[in-house]
């Protein structure tokens, strides 16, 4: 039992995962918002995230994961957006339940060179998610977790990508550098098995195994102050973005 508890314990801590990057051309769609209506310097954007990593290829194991989020943004002089990202988060894989837990981000996106239409861009983004899982199943029979065990998530990712402006359309591609890492918050855990109290020992830190990825998405500028994003993440992992963002 203790050994097959030690199993699920690593099966659970190889989960993975990165985070939206965004069209780099985004600081300089807008020249200013209605809530700033006279400076041109300095706005506020509010938006919506859903990311959703259908295969995080983290050490060989398929993990799900999706996170539904708000995220606010501070540009500056149209060439610099600093935001911050809070929602919540859950990961998904066989034989083991997570609930969504709180998540949050920080993160600034600047625009390095432009050209008419043509833009390059940088992103760094820093994501944060502590993950408690409720319990395993063991021969279909749940194992509850009986301690404040959980899986503190860590990740730093930077991005560089380029942009073409086609009227209303902006497509996008980039490569991205991901950093992360998952470390227990406690050496040891214990469950209760059909009224049987278990411990189980936990693994040290891991890291990812895939550092570089790619991007590929569009941005649609639906009306004066309203953008929508589509993005795929692909290589170091497989995931589709949606967000939505309006200026103020």
């Amino acid at each position: 039992m203790k050994n097959f508890l030690v199993l699920l314990s690593f099966i659970l801590i190889g989960e993975g995962g990165a985070f939206w990057v965004g069209n780099p051309a985004s600081p300089t769609l807008y020249k200013t918002g209605f809530l700033f209506p006279g400076k041109k310097s300095l706005s506020l954007r509010a938006g919506y995230i859903a990311d959703f990593i259908y295969d995080a290829k983290f050490q060989g194991e398929k993990i799900e994961m999706s996170t539904y989020a708000g995220i606010i943004t501070l540009n500056v002089e149209s060439v610099l957006d600093v935001y911050g990202v809070l929602g919540g988060s859950k990961l998904e894989k066989p034989n083991t339940y997570l609930p969504r837990r709180a998540s949050w981000a920080l993160g600034a996106r600047i625009v390095i060179y432009q050209c008419c239409n043509f833009f390059v861009g940088g992103d760094v983004v820093y994501f944060y998610s502590d993950q408690k899982p409720e319990y395993f199943l063991i021969e279909n029979v749940p194992a509850t977790v009986n301690s404040n065990y959980a899986f503190q998530y860590n990740e730093l990712q930077g991005a560089i990508s380029l942009c073409y402006r086609c009227g209303a359309f902006l497509p996008y591609l980039g490569a991205t550098y991901l950093s992360s890492q998952i470390q227990p918050s406690m050496a040891t855990g214990v469950v209760d098995f059909s009224g049987e109290y278990v411990e189980f020992i936990s693994l040290s830190t891991i890291t990812n195994s895939l550092k570089l990825g790619m991007i590929l998405g569009l941005s649609i500028l639906s009306s004066k102050m309203l953008t929508l994003d589509v993005e795929g993440r692909f290589i170091n992992q497989n995931a589709v973005n949606i967000s939505g963002q309006i200026r103020f």
